[in-house]
């Protein structure tokens, strides 16, 4: 039973980490791996704030898997819930942050399109 108790802790300890990450990512996107060392052009073209919002939700859900892992019947299977779904969300993640890449985008669609009301604003 003593060994079900450090497989607890494990998981309590991971799951701390993993929310204080998600809320981290959440509040400062721009420390995302990646961001900075992208191109100027290509970084003031993302919504960061989207792209935060994301990488936090995939953080959060893989909680489910960590924290249930030590309840498996066998130290194999504990390993594989604390591990597998972390690197399989992430590959996820980081397949639909390049498919669907527009969706990060920020939106000029007002900005493009703004018209003033009462007449010139020169």
């Amino acid at each position: 039973m003593a060994i079900r108790t450090v497989y607890i802790s494990i998981s309590l300890f991971t799951t701390l980490i993993w929310v204080f990450a998600g809320i981290y990512v959440r509040r400062h996107p721009e420390n995302i791996s990646g961001i900075n060392t992208m191109p100027r052009e290509k970084r003031n073209k993302l919504d960061l704030r989207r792209v935060g919002r994301f990488i936090s939700n995939m953080l959060f859900a893989a909680l489910p898997f960590i924290l249930i892992a030590p309840f498996m019947p066998s130290e194999q299977l504990f390993e594989v819930m604390l591990i597998v779904p972390a690197i399989v969300l992430a590959i996820i993640a980081a397949i639909y942050l390049n498919v669907f890449e527009n969706k990060f985008k920020k939106n000029n669609h007002y900005e493009k399109n703004y018209q003033p009301l009462l007449g010139n604003d020169s």
